[in-house]
C-alpha cells in the first residue's frame, strides 16, 4: 500500500484572485496562477476551524503560520486552471503612521489581481494534495477532508471562493518516464516539455516556512496553461530521475 494519499479540490472563484508577488516591496503585482503556498494555506485555514487551531503557533521559541501544520504533512500541491485568466492592476490608496514625525503618510500603489469568468460545471482551479500519511500524527484523514470543504478564499482576504467538489483516495506510482499531464510540476524534475505552458519563480513550501519569506528560496514552477489561447494545455514530459509520477484517479500529476 502506497504511503501517500490524495485530496482533490475543485474550487470557483467568485471574481478571481490575487497573490502578492513576494519579489517586490511597495508594489503589490499578483501571480497570475496560483503559488502551492496559496493553496496550502487555504488548507491550512480550513483544518484551524475545525481543530480550533489559532491563527500563529509557538516554534523553536518563536511564532510561525499555522499554516506550518499543514505544509509539514503534504509532499506536493499539484494544480491547473480551468478557466481564461486576465490579469489587471488597480491603484490603491495606502498609509502609514511615521512616530518619530508624528505624521502619517499616504501613496498610491498598483495592486495587482486576476480575474476569472464564470465557466459551466468547471471549477475554475483543481488542486491535488499529496499527503505524507506516515507524518499525519495527531491529523485525520476525515479531518483533512472538512478542511477541504471549508476552503473559503484563495489569496487576498477578498478573493472568496466555493467549494465545488472534494474526493480523496490513494495516489497510485507509475513506472512510466515520458507523460502527459494538465498539472503544474516543478521544472528541475523533468528533462524535455512539448505543450504550452508558463513558468513562475515561487516560494518552494518544501524548503521555507510559510510566512517568513525574508530568506526564502524560489524555484521555478510549471503550469500547463496557454498565454496567447487563455485555456488549459496538456504538455508531454519527459520526468528525470528525482522525479515521481502518480496516477490520481486517472490524472497524472508529477512531485518529487
Amino acid at each position: 500500500m502506497s504511503r501517500f494519499f490524495y485530496i482533490k479540490v475543485g474550487l470557483s472563484t467568485h471574481w478571481g484572485y490575487s497573490f502578492k508577488r513576494t519579489l517586490f516591496s511597495k508594489t503589490r503585482d499578483s501571480y497570475l496562477l496560483p503559488p502551492p503556498t496559496a493553496l496550502i494555506g487555504a488548507l491550512a485555514y480550513g483544518l484551524a476551524r475545525v481543530k480550533d487551531i489559532s491563527e500563529e503557533i509557538l516554534s523553536n521559541g518563536g511564532w510561525i503560520s499555522s499554516s506550518n501544520i499543514v505544509r509539514d504533512f503534504i509532499r506536493s500541491v499539484n494544480i491547473k486552471v480551468n478557466a481564461p485568466l486576465h490579469h489587471h492592476s488597480d491603484l490603491a490608496k495606502i498609509w502609514w503612521y511615521r512616530a518619530r514625525e508624528r505624521r502619517v503618510k499616504f501613496d498610491a500603489v498598483a495592486t495587482g489581481k486576476v480575474y476569472i469568468p464564470a465557466i459551466n460545471n468547471l471549477p475554475s482551479i483543481e488542486a491535488i494534495y499529496v499527503i505524507d500519511e506516515l507524518k499525519l500524527r495527531d491529523i485525520r484523514k476525515e479531518d483533512l477532508l472538512l478542511a477541504a470543504y471549508s476552503i473559503v478564499r484563495l489569496g487576498s482576504k477578498e478573493s472568496l471562493t466555493s467549494v465545488m467538489s472534494v474526493s480523496y483516495g490513494e495516489a497510485k506510482e507509475l513506472s512510466e518516464r515520458e507523460v502527459t499531464t494538465s498539472y503544474s510540476f516543478w521544472y528541475d524534475l523533468v528533462e524535455s516539455i512539448d505543450g504550452d505552458v508558463i513558468t513562475q519563480y515561487v516560494v518552494d513550501p518544501n524548503q521555507n516556512i510559510i510566512g517568513d519569506y525574508a530568506r526564502a528560496k524560489y524555484r521555478q514552477l510549471v503550469y500547463p496553461y496557454s498565454r496567447s489561447l487563455k485555456k488549459l494545455s496538456e504538455v508531454k514530459v519527459k520526468v528525470n530521475d528525482k522525479a515521481k509520477v502518480l496516477n490520481i484517479d486517472g490524472e497524472v500529476i508529477i512531485i518529487e
